[in-house]
C-alpha cells in the first residue's frame, strides 16, 4: 500500500468514526434522564387524581397517549406509569422526536446495524421498563408503522440487520391535541382510540399550585443557594390569578426570577414577573367593577 493509499483509507475511517460520534451524540441528545421537576406529580385538585387513576389503569393494558399543553406536566405522568408498574426498577427514558431529524427517526427507534451491529434504537434502551416519547407526530411515518409492528408483535429488527429482537417495553407517547385531529397511519389511531388521557394544564388544577410553587421555591433557593423562603399574601393573590398559558416550565421560571429578587424571607408581589403582578391588578379592577352598582344602591 503506498502513502497516499494510506492515507486515503485513514481518511475514510476516520469520516466513519466522525459519522458514528456524530450518531451517538445526537441519539444520546435526544435520549434525557427524567429531571427533578418532573419525578414529583402533585395531585390534590380532583382532576389531577382522575388523570392519575385513569392514566394506570389503561397503561396495564397496552401504551397510552397523553395529550398536553406544552409543560403541564406529562412526563411527569408518565414517570407515575412507570413506578406503578412491574418494570419500575428498569430503564425510564424520555425521547424528544420533535428535537430530531425526520430522515434518522426510524433508525434512532429500532436501531441500525448498517454502519455499527451494536447502535441499539430506543425500543432497547428501555427494554423492561418504559419509553415516552414526546411528540408522536414528529416521529414520521415510518417509524410510526414501525412503532404499531413492534407493539403488535413484541418484536422488532434493526436496520440492516438479520435477525430481530425481543420488544419488552411501556410506551407512552405525548402531543398537543388527540390522536385522531393528526396524520398519523391507520393502525396507530385504532391502538390509541381508547388509549388517550387529557393531562389537564395548571389553570384547571389550581388547588395544586400551592404545593406546586413550595417545590418550586425549594428547587430555586437550593439553585441559588437561598435559604428557604415564603410566600407573601399579595404574592400568592397573583400566583392563584395568573392563568399560567406556559404551566408548570412558566411558573418555575416564574419562581426562579422572583427567588433572585426577593430581599427578605417571604417573595413579595414586586419579585414577581410583571405579567404575574398584572393577574391581580385585573382581577381587583374586576372586582372593584362589579361591586360599583351595589355602592351606586347605598
Amino acid at each position: 500500500m503506498t502513502r497516499a493509499e494510506g492515507a486515503d483509507r485513514l481518511a475514510v475511517e476516520a469520516s466513519r468514526e466522525t459519522q458514528r460520534l456524530v450518531a451517538l451524540h445526537e441519539g444520546a441528545r435526544r435520549m434525557r434522564a427524567l429531571g427533578e421537576r418532573d419525578e414529583r406529580w402533585t395531585a390534590y385538585a380532583a382532576t389531577s387524581r382522575s388523570l392519575r387513576d385513569k392514566a394506570i389503569a389503561l397503561s396495564m393494558r397496552g401504551p397510552v397517549a397523553l395529550v398536553s399543553e406544552g409543560g403541564a406536566g406529562a412526563a411527569a405522568i408518565a414517570k407515575v406509569l412507570h413506578d406503578q408498574g412491574p418494570g419500575a426498577a428498569s430503564p425510564f427514558v424520555i425521547l424528544d422526536a420533535g428535537g430530531a431529524r425526520l430522515d434518522g427517526l426510524l433508525a434512532a427507534l429500532v436501531g441500525d446495524a448498517r454502519e455499527s451491529p451494536e447502535r441499539a434504537g430506543w425500543l432497547e434502551h428501555a427494554a423492561g421498563g418504559t419509553l415516552v416519547l414526546e411528540d408522536l407526530p414528529a416521529l414520521g411515518h415510518d417509524a410510526q408503522v414501525a412503532l404499531v409492528d413492534a407493539l403488535r408483535t413484541g418484536t422488532s429488527r434493526r436496520l440492516g440487520a438479520e435477525h430481530g429482537y425481543a420488544v419488552d417495553v411501556r410506551v407512552v407517547v405525548t402531543m398537543r391535541d388527540r390522536p385522531e385531529r393528526f396524520d398519523l397511519p391507520r393502525a396507530l389511531l385504532d391502538m390509541l382510540s381508547e388509549r388517550t388521557v387529557r393531562v389537564p394544564p395548571l389553570r384547571e388544577r389550581i388547588e395544586d399550585l400551592e404545593s406546586l410553587t413550595l417545590l418550586s421555591i425549594d428547587r430555586a433557593c437550593r439553585v441559588h443557594g437561598r435559604a428557604a423562603l415564603g410566600v407573601g399574601p399579595e404574592a400568592a393573590l397573583a400566583l392563584r390569578s395568573y392563568r399560567w398559558p406556559g404551566n408548570l416550565d412558566e411558573l418555575d421560571a416564574a419562581i426562579e426570577h422572583a427567588v433572585r429578587r426577593a430581599k427578605g424571607t417571604r417573595i413579595a408581589l414586586d419579585d414577581l414577573p410583571a405579567q404575574v403582578r398584572a393577574a391581580l391588578a385585573d382581577d381587583l379592577e374586576e372586582e372593584y367593577e362589579s361591586d360599583r352598582p351595589w355602592r351606586g344602591d347605598a
